[in-house]
């Protein structure tokens, strides 16, 4: 596969903006569940807060990325992403950290990410060339790969102690900059909803209504331009795009139950294991992470030697069933190497349903919305995600970490079958490569 100058600059760009998101999934865990040993129910909010504000904000972050320039604002956002890991570190060097404070930072990252992900997101396809499914599986393969690397650095804070930690997260995040100000400008496509429904009438068909030649149709008469939009109804108008596509709608109802049911799990249940199971820190908790990224690189690296899937509804829906039957074997006494095969078999199915869900979305989104598009998609994750995480913690608490593990398996199958009946996941082809102009 032949990557243009443009798609490699986007990938280095990526990976480090990604490689602070695993460090931070490790060490946010070891700071609330070993570092100040708080509870389950504790833990499952504090993992709840991380992906909050996207609910409220993300929306906005993808009429934001369809407004402006999205390399710019991607590039202003991850500058700014460098400076609250130092705040942290300075916090842990004068012993001042609490359980409050790392809520208000993890709260922060959050609000942030929700405008710079879209904008991310919207990046790739201006950047992918014709064979849009086999980029996404590509760029996901290494926002995976490239997490691992995170996990093994958080994993050191046992260590070295967190303050190298951050400030390793920030360094990162700085050369994340560096690398997104060598991508070419992006500006805003200035087309809307309005100027695609335009588009659908022929010139000749507006002609023939007001009785006049093509020639003697001028702007002034006959195409009007669209009224401006408040950000609202620019929101609204994306949701509604999204909604009403038979591909994205079933693609966006998957990722939320995997957001609801198995991030949550991951976030909540697996450090919660790792700690009350087999008593283990910072390093544990990496290794169960990166057992699950290794099973999502290792079926990522599949896709890519195969080309694709020609029908990933199917492979959605078989890959979700057997996830959740995989997970539900967490249930069972195992030993601890056991533990750790089970999740990375774990990470083959869910490598899967991120990868082809996206592919889906990234094909049928419209150029003129889609960040907004992309930013309902991530709102279908993070919005099940810290219901799940809050649920999953409190469930902890009420019938123990082996038990709580159950839940999620059935919850996944419910919404695969909702999805079976209801809705044309199943019969969703591959999206054609487009050729190039």
């Amino acid at each position: 596969m032949k990557l243009s100058g443009d798609l490699r600059w986007y990938l280095v760009s990526t990976g480090f903006y990604l490689v602070p998101g695993g460090i931070q999934a490790v060490l946010f865990p070891w700071m609330i569940a070993v570092y100040l040993d708080e509870s389950a129910a504790k833990v499952g909010f504090a993992q709840m807060a991380g992906p909050l504000p996207m609910l409220f904000l993300i929306l906005f972050g993808g009429w934001l990325g369809d407004r402006v320039d999205q390399r710019r604002l991607s590039l202003i956002l991850v500058s700014f992403l460098t400076l609250p890991p130092i705040v942290v570190a300075g916090l842990f060097y004068f012993e001042s950290v609490t359980y409050e404070l790392l809520i208000v930072w993890v709260l922060l990252l959050g609000s942030v990410g929700a405008f710079a992900q879209p904008a991310r997101d919207a990046m790739l396809n201006r950047v992918a060339g014709p064979n849009i499914q086999q980029v996404v599986i590509l760029v996901i393969g290494v926002q995976f790969a490239i997490q691992i690397l995170g996990f093994g650095i958080g994993s050191s804070a046992d260590l070295v102690g967190p303050e190298i930690v951050l400030l390793t997260m920030s360094g990162f995040m700085g050369l994340c900059a560096l690398a997104t100000s060598r991508l070419p400008p992006m500006p805003a496509d200035r087309g809307s909803a309005d100027l695609v429904l335009v588009d659908s009438v022929s010139v000749d068909s507006v002609a023939e209504d007001k009785g006049s030649t093509k020639s003697e149709v001028s702007t002034n008469d006959s195409v009007q331009k669209p009224e401006a939009k408040s950000p609202l109804g620019e929101i609204k108008e994306g949701l509604a795009v999204a909604w009403q596509s038979d591909r994205i709608r079933p693609s966006i109802i998957l990722i939320f139950g995997v957001g609801l049911f198995f991030a949550s799990t991951y976030m909540v249940i697996l450090p919660l294991m790792v700690r009350d199971i087999f008593g283990g820190g910072a390093r544990g908790i990496a290794l169960a992470y990166g057992s699950n990224m290794l099973g999502t690189c290792t079926v990522i690296f599949f896709l890519m030697r195969r080309g694709g899937v020609d029908w990933p509804g199917r492979a959605l829906i078989f890959t979700g069933i057997s996830s959740s039957l995989v997970v539900s074997c967490l249930h069972f006494e195992l030993s601890e190497w056991a533990f750790y095969f089970v999740i990375y078999i774990w990470g083959l199915c869910g490598g899967v349903s991120i990868t082809l869900t996206r592919a889906i979305v990234q094909e049928a989104s419209p150029p003129t919305h889609r960040a907004r598009i992309m930013s309902v998609f991530m709102l279908g994750m993070m919005g099940g995600m810290p219901i799940g995480a809050a649920s999953i913690g409190l469930l902890v608490e009420a019938v123990g970490v082996r038990n709580a593990v159950l839940v999620p398996g059935v919850g996944m199958l419910l919404i695969l079958l909702y999805l079976y009946l209801t809705t044309s996941l199943y019969d969703i082809r591959r999206a054609p490569a487009i050729a190039p102009a």
